[in-house]
């Protein structure tokens, strides 16, 4: 059971079961690829935080947002194709913070064939809103 702690206006929500959930039921299968699975950890009129997780030798479709995005990675090592025509290739890691500026085309991709990736994604906006896109070569690939 998700439990929020909220006094004087700030709101507490512990992630536990988010960090050691190892199977993904229950969560819905996110509409930006196959094998990425997200749950809405909070949010409101201002702001949305997500726990997502992308199953091992899984990626994201090419996609933007309408807001600036912070994601904290919790685990895992994940692959960014990232640029106009994903050009550019960065990789994360437990620890490691990833700012996408507004409208900057992104695809995430977990290499690790056993290992599933974990993190959360922070926007300042009420809901998860996701540009997807099409691309006929993908940096390279």
């Amino acid at each position: 059971m998700v439990q929020l702690m909220q006094k004087e206006g700030m709101v507490i929500r512990n992630i536990n079961s988010f960090m050691q959930k190892e199977l993904v039921d229950g969560y819905d299968d996110y509409k930006v690829g196959k094998g990425v699975m997200s749950t809405t950890i909070m949010h409101d009129k201002e702001f949305y935080i997500k726990g997502e997780i992308i199953m091992p030798n899984s990626r994201g479709n090419p996609h933007s947002h309408p807001f600036p995005t912070l994601i904290v990675m919790l685990s895992g090592h994940v692959a960014v194709k990232h640029g106009q025509a994903l050009e550019h290739y960065s990789m994360a890691s437990q620890g490691d913070l990833i700012y996408i500026p507004t409208h900057y085309p992104h695809c995430p991709e977990n290499i690790d064939s056993e290992r599933a990736v974990k993190c959360l994604v922070m926007r300042n906006s009420p809901e998860d809103v996701i540009n997807e896109f099409k691309i006929t070569k993908i940096g390279g690939n």
